[in-house]
């Protein structure tokens, strides 16, 4: 179980919560926002026990007013809307205070509700998380592994709880290739990590650039922060760079 939220650089959105699976999610999602006609739509998936908020910039820069917006994930409602407003004064090169929340969605649905706020091509990348076959009971393994394939415009495929290093990788590689989005770069991890994505996809003097960086940490909230530092960091990036997604090796 678990949720997503689309939305638009203005900041208009649709969140989505208890759906059976990240895929439902995100395909909910992604048709309701592109359904608004309001720009291309930004889709990110994330477990049940964690909220993503939406920020966007309503400052006095009249070029970026309601044109900036940024997401955060974390376990709470409250610890997700300080990473958005972060996220967002980054983007947009200004202060805290000149951010806004729109709107937050947790997977679990807690939040009494995330109405959708007010293209029709694909969206700018593709995510498939994949729910591991139910082990025997008895079964616990402190040995599992996770693992996420990625692509340069931050199309992604992820697993976990799986038994090896190799059955992990094997899984998302070969789903990551299938996406059709270029080269996918694979990253595996033992079962007490997890491990974020952020990608870049923009100009940078005259050339344009498709840039996507994982990070890694003992807690979702460390592997979110780790792989957007790692992102914002590239001078390439210019500090524009947008989360993807989280996935920890144990499922958690």
């Amino acid at each position: 179980m678990g949720g997503a939220i689309g939305y638009a650089a203005d900041g208009t959105y649709a969140g989505a919560w208890k759906m059976p699976t990240l895929a439902m999610a995100h395909r909910k999602v992604t048709s309701e926002c592109t359904a608004f006609e309001r720009g291309s739509c930004e889709v990110v998936t994330f477990p049940a026990h964690y909220c993503a908020a939406l920020a966007t910039y309503i400052g006095p820069d009249e070029e970026k007013r309601n044109r900036t917006s940024r997401y955060g994930i974390d376990r709470t409602p409250e610890a997700a809307q300080r990473l958005a407003i972060t996220a967002c004064s980054v983007a947009a090169s200004a202060d805290r205070q000149h951010c806004e929340i729109k709107g937050t969605v947790c997977g679990d649905g807690r939040l009494a509700r995330a109405s959708p706020s007010d293209r029709r091509d694909e969206p700018p990348f593709r995510g498939e998380h994949d729910t591991p076959p139910r082990r025997e009971s008895g079964s616990d393994n402190p040995g599992y592994f996770g693992a996420i394939a990625f692509t340069a415009d931050g199309s992604w495929a992820t697993v976990w709880k799986m038994e090896s290093r190799a059955e992990a990788e094997a899984n998302v590689a070969k789903r990551c290739a299938k996406f059709g989005r270029g080269s996918c770069e694979v990253v595996a991890f033992p079962g007490e990590q997890c491990v974020g994505l952020a990608t870049f996809i923009g100009r940078s003097g005259r050339t344009r650039w498709k840039l996507s960086f994982t990070g890694g940490g003992m807690t979702g909230p460390d592997a979110q922060r780790t792989a957007m530092d790692r992102c914002n960091s590239d001078n390439r990036t210019r500090g524009q760079c947008q989360f993807r997604t989280l996935v920890c090796g144990d499922g958690r």
